[in-house]
């Protein structure tokens, strides 16, 4: 199983069982079902699917969250790297919160949010934890903290060339372990692409390769719509050999 699998999905939706539908401030909390287009995470299937029981977040009207194949996928890879003291900005519906206060690695989760209805929210729905902190707060702003693991989930576009800014800033004022940003795979996938694979730290590369793996493996499986690049970013992929086969640790 691996977070391209349609049984890895369903898995991940269902833990997610304790979201219902409510009001609160700004925010309209919904379950949705329907046929949709097969949104992934860098890719969308060029046939549409039958979504079933789906958390959806809206604020002030707008989609803000929702519990799709893509933000399973794209939240995979922070799940698999966070341990110790795990720093995160942006709660949304809190699945990756709540994915990280299940591992055992994980001492302690430190939330940063700017909307305390959010805030709110994750409380009436998940209750307390001892391990968790939730803070309304600026996490742009924060000095003088220590984690040792970041996750930086506020960001609403794959490509964000403003998080790799974001990062140093906020690396520079704090003390942090290793950190990760939402969609941080394609930046280092279009990374790849243009030949600019030397200019990346040996962490990340160590660190996402394995997950680029499981994505060329996944966009030459099925008939898909490959965001970015395109075909050419699988070709690519392959060309450094990271289409053959993947051992990769299970969340």
């Amino acid at each position: 199983m691996h977070p391209y699998s349609e049984a890895y999905y369903r898995r991940e939706l269902q833990r997610m069982s304790a979201v219902r539908p409510m009001v609160l401030g700004s925010l309209v909390v919904s379950r949705e079902s329907g046929p949709r287009p097969g949104d992934g995470y860098m890719y969308v299937e060029t046939r549409r699917t039958m979504l079933r029981d789906v958390p959806v977040l809206r604020l002030d009207g707008e989609v803000w969250m929702s519990l799709t194949p893509m933000e399973v996928q794209s939240t995979f890879m922070a799940i698999q790297l966070a341990h110790g003291r795990v720093g995160t900005a942006g709660l949304g519906l809190g699945y990756f919160v709540q994915r990280a206060l299940e591992k055992p690695e994980v001492e302690s989760v430190i939330v940063y949010e700017l909307n305390d209805d959010v805030l709110q929210l994750y409380r009436r729905t998940f209750g307390v934890h001892p391990k968790l902190e939730l803070h309304h707060a600026n996490a742009r702003l924060l000095e003088g903290e220590q984690w040792d693991f970041f996750y930086a989930d506020f960001y609403r576009h794959l490509l964000t060339p403003q998080a790799i800014d974001d990062m140093a800033a906020l690396s520079s004022a704090n003390l942090i372990g290793s950190y990760h940003w939402w969609s941080i795979e394609q930046t280092v996938l279009e990374a790849l692409h243009a030949g600019l694979a030397d200019r990346l730290p040996r962490w990340m590369l160590d660190a996402y390769l394995p997950f680029l793996r499981l994505f060329a493996q996944h966009a030459r499986s099925r008939t898909v719509q490959l965001f970015g690049c395109g075909a050419a970013l699988v070709e690519e992929l392959e060309r450094h050999g990271l289409g053959r086969r993947n051992s990769f640790v299970q969340a």
